[in-house]
This record gives structure tokens, sequence and C-alpha cells, in this order.
């Protein structure tokens, strides 16, 4: 059962058998809602790429200032994402290419006051690292990014055209 947040409770106590036999409390007393956070995202199955930006998102209750947000790999602390973060429930991180490729990430936020107060991804996520590779032909005075689907076709010794497999239908 739950009750709501106050200041004004008493607890009385009567006997089963004879309701006229009871007694309360001299004074009123205080409950209050334990400090929580619950993260929301990444909570686990997500699929992200280094370098790109994404929200971590949490929800928190009588959490005191800011919190802390770090990365974890394998069950263990990885890299802090940010010492001291407004607890607003989301921020913006932009993943690092410096983070390992895997699949057993998770996030964790606690409060800066009171790291006793936190939550972590309840499953793991997963980072891929950005392919960065790129091929590149050199044209003339410039380069260019070279990929499927393009066709080379030499029109002169000094001439080099290229199409798209698409307008010449050539697959590959």
């Amino acid at each position: 059962s739950s009750y709501d947040e106050g200041s004004d409770y008493k607890v009385r106590i009567s006997s089963v058998s004879d309701d006229s036999v009871f007694d309360k409390s001299d004074a009123n007393f205080t409950l209050t809602i334990p400090p929580s956070i619950t993260v929301t995202s990444p909570n686990g199955g997500e699929d992200w790429e280094s370098g790109s930006t994404h929200s971590i998102t949490w929800t928190s209750i009588n959490v005191s200032g800011n919190v802390k947000i770090t990365s974890m790999k394998g069950g263990s602390l990885y890299q802090t994402i940010v010492e001291s973060t407004d607890d607003n429930g989301s921020y913006s991180w932009t993943i690092p290419s410096s983070y390992d490729e895997g699949s057993d990430y998770k996030v964790r936020i606690s409060s800066v006051s009171d790291d006793s107060v936190f939550d972590k991804s309840d499953a793991n996520f997963t980072l891929t690292i950005e392919d960065s590779t790129q091929d590149y032909v050199d044209i003339g005075t410039g380069s260019y990014n070279w990929s499927y689907p393009f066709h080379t076709s030499y029109h002169d010794a000094r001439t080099q055209i290229l199409y798209l497999s698409s307008e010449i239908g050539t697959s590959g």
C-alpha cells in the first residue's frame, strides 16, 4: 500500500476484540518518499554508433541537486560521461570515437550529493564503431568520394568519365 507524503500522520493501535481499547500517537509524524532515479534510455537493446548523438533520459523523485552520468562496460565503470548536470531528465550525449565497440554497455545515473541514489540501464546496449574508411580517387585537381555504384569509362587517354551504374544498366 502506498501513502502520500505528508506531515500530519498518526498511528492508532487498537484491540481486535475490543475497539474501545486503543492508543494513538501523541504527535504527528512525517512520511517522505525516498529519493530515486530511473534510467529510461538507453535501457537495453539499443544499437548506437560512435560519433552519433543520443539523449540519455531518466526520471527522478526527490533527488537533491545535480546528477552524474557514467558509462559501464561489462558491469564495470568505463568512463564518466558528465560529472555533474542538471537533474532535468535528459542529457544529449555525443558518443566519443575513443569508445570500444561492444554489446555490453550500460549507463549509470547517480545523485551528485548522494551516490547511493542511482539507477543503471536494465539491460545492455550495443556500441558500434562508425565506418570512417572511405575510398578516394584522384580526378584532376580534386579528390572525390568513390564508392559503388559508380562505373568508370575511359573516353581517351586524358579523360575518365564516371557514371552511376544505374545510368548505364550495370549492377555491381
